[in-house]
């Protein structure tokens, strides 16, 4: 399977903007402008490549897993407690 994950110029992991799987954008993968979030910790785990832990704003748990899912489609993604 073809790994989704490429590094950018500073070095870290992102999503690709050029895959057609994954939704990147307000209410897709990050809140709405002006809409009350907070920080929630998550684990990313891919089937190629190593586990990451990322903290993504939402207004919910439940919200913060789907933006992860959609940014990063083939994961497996979980709260970090």
């Amino acid at each position: 399977m073809f790994n989704k994950l490429q590094p950018n110029r500073a070095g870290a992991f992102t999503w690709r903007d050029d895959d057609p799987e994954s939704s990147i954008g307000d209410g897709l993968s990050r809140p709405k402008a002006g809409v009350r979030s907070r920080i929630y910790k998550l684990n990313i785990e891919f089937e190629n490549a190593g586990p990451m832990k990322v903290e993504l704003r939402a207004e919910t748990k439940t919200l913060a897993v789907k933006y992860a899912k959609a940014r990063w489609p083939q994961s497996k993604v979980t709260i970090c407690e």
